[in-house]
């Protein structure tokens, strides 16, 4: 009889208590660990794709005789750029844009193009310097006469504050030192986390 009991709790699929607690155990350790890596799936696609809040491209180009103008962000021509936010936060803005400068004059070799960045109505630093110190030039004429120098490709990454709901962003150029006519072409705006 003590042998038949010795063969009968150590019988595969035995339901012995002893053995139902080490099946149940296992099964709890697999649940257990297949949620686990189920969670740490799902975040990091979570990540993966909440880091761009928002974005406009314009593969076209633009050209600005005024003195100052909101740029097209998009190839429809919209000058601003919204999207929503679910809470308040610290958000990194990215503009990048082939730019040129044009001048009237050969004498005149320091003009340049300023950008101002807007953001829910108000100017941004470090674009919101004015006459007579606006120390934020996007491009300039590369101090050579009537802007004979070719476009270049400029780009400016600055903190933003996003606020709860809707926002929105535009961006105004402006001719600076003498500048005629302004040129933006194959625009990048990017808003992140």
């Amino acid at each position: 009889m003590h042998t038949l009991r010795a063969i009968t709790s150590t019988r595969p699929g035995s339901r012995s208590p002893v053995n139902r607690r080490q099946i149940r155990t296992g099964v709890y350790r697999t649940t257990l660990r297949n949620a686990a890596v189920a969670v740490a799936l799902a975040g990091a696609a979570v990540t993966a794709h909440a880091g761009i809040r928002a974005s406009a491209v314009n593969p076209g180009w633009w050209y600005q005789t005024a003195a100052e103008a909101y740029v097209p962000l998009t190839a429809a021509g919209a000058v601003t750029l919204t999207f929503n936010l679910a809470s308040a936060g610290k958000k990194v803005l990215t503009f990048s844009a082939a730019c040129k400068v044009w001048t009237s004059s050969a004498d005149i070799v320091d003009a340049f193009l300023d950008l101002d960045i807007y953001v829910n109505g108000l100017r941004v630093a470090p674009t919101t310097g004015t006459n007579p110190f606006p120390d934020d030039a996007f491009c300039s004429n590369g101090y050579s006469p009537q802007g004979v120098v070719g476009a270049t490709r400029a780009s400016i990454t600055i903190p933003i504050q996003g606020q709860a709901g809707q926002n929105a962003v535009q961006i105004k150029a402006r001719g600076q030192n003498g500048a005629t006519a302004l040129y933006l072409a194959r625009t990048s705006l990017v808003i992140q986390d």
